[in-house]
């Protein structure tokens, strides 16, 4: 009951107010070349915000619900804990995600035992990448070890947060595109069975370099109606979101909200089909690079720099060219194609209709 009744308190004092959610790539350092990463090109530049830069700004963005951290690979960036905990008491933010390619694990270590410390009220999310087993996933990103390094990971912090930060969750994420389609099934049956993340998120690649009907088609159905049913698996754990959601029926819903994101991207990608709800890009979710551009979307163009606004990202993203953008987002309706895992869920959770498909799915007998 506490947590739905702060998701309708957020819900009524963030009305209006603009972005909620910030997607901050804290740095380009990446030990990675991943070869389906669109941000390949941009990783360690010389130009990323100094560390005095970032925490000028952060207290000038005012109230947030969510960071959605990026970049490169964010546990490379040396302030990262101390940045989380500038948002978390300076922002009000209660909720964090981190991708990781999990390779840096003590690193990774070190870093949460501080935020641990420092924040044990936020709700914190590490998202490692698994995109199939090894040695494709090594060759993938590039890096020897990584699978062995990533599996690592997760195992050490699924152990380690039951006593030292149990607001912790530990999530594995997938990417579906060519290389990976016939390995993903199988890496998550063993997920399942020797691993045990929180979650096993599949994500449908953003650049759709292979079309859903030269073959695969049916191949793809497959697997997302396979990952429905392991993602209500998963939120049927009850280790699953334990210390967010006690009740199984929030957890169902937490569920059940998971599953049609990813039903909206894969109808996207298989269909073409637009989202049940308007984007939100620019309104209440934006994007920060780690050199200071703004932009409403990473698959649209960057549009500023707030340096060039006194590092204030709140009087940037209300700019006359900010918000030109955020209407041309509108007039553009690029979510009609586009499958991008960050955008749909804020874009649902403004929809009153899909919120009540949501709970009515909740509320169904098991």
């Amino acid at each position: 009951m506490t947590a739905l009744l702060r998701f309708l308190a957020d819900e009524v004092a963030f009305r209006g107010r603009g972005p909620e959610t910030l997607i901050h790539y804290v740095t380009s350092r990446c030990n990675a070349r991943c070869e389906h990463c669109y941000f390949l090109t941009k990783l360690n530049a010389k130009t990323d915000l100094t560390r005095e830069e970032t925490f000028h700004l952060i207290p000038k963005l005012g109230r947030l619900r969510a960071l959605l951290v990026a970049g490169g690979e964010p546990f490379l960036c040396d302030h990262l804990a101390d940045l989380l905990a500038e948002y978390h008491h300076g922002c009000g933010v209660r909720f964090a995600q981190i991708p990781t390619l999990g390779y840096h694990h003590a690193r990774i270590h070190r870093c949460l035992e501080t935020v641990a410390k420092t924040c044990p009220a936020l709700d914190l999310t590490v998202n490692v990448s698994l995109d199939g087993f090894q040695p494709f996933h090594d060759a993938n990103r590039k890096v020897k070890g990584a699978f062995d390094r990533a599996v690592e990971t997760v195992r050490m912090l699924v152990a380690w947060r039951a006593a030292a930060m149990p607001r912790l969750r530990v999530n594995v994420v997938s990417v579906l595109m060519p290389a990976t389609m016939r390995q993903l099934r199988p890496l998550a049956e063993w997920l399942w069975d020797e691993v045990g993340p929180d979650l096993h998120i599949l994500e449908i690649v953003r650049e759709k370099d292979f079309h859903a009907n030269n073959g695969a088609r049916a191949e793809v159905e497959s697997l997302v109606e396979f990952w429905k049913g392991l993602t209500r698996a998963y939120y049927a754990k009850p280790t699953t979101c334990r210390n967010l959601y006690l009740h199984p029926w929030l957890r169902r819903l937490v569920g059940e909200f998971a599953v049609l994101n990813l039903e909206t991207a894969a109808r996207n990608f298989l269909d073409a089909a637009a989202w049940p709800a308007p984007c939100q890009a620019g309104r209440k979710i934006a994007v920060l690079y780690p050199e200071g551009d703004l932009a409403v979307c990473e698959l649209r163009g960057r549009l500023l720099n707030v340096k060039d606004h006194g590092l204030d990202v709140r009087a940037a993203l209300q700019t006359e060219t900010f918000q030109a953008e955020v209407a041309q987002v509108a007039t553009d309706q690029c979510w009609q194609n586009c499958t991008h895992g960050c955008f749909i869920p804020p874009s649902i959770r403004h929809a009153p209709s899909q919120l009540l498909k949501i709970a009515w799915r909740a509320l169904r007998p098991c």
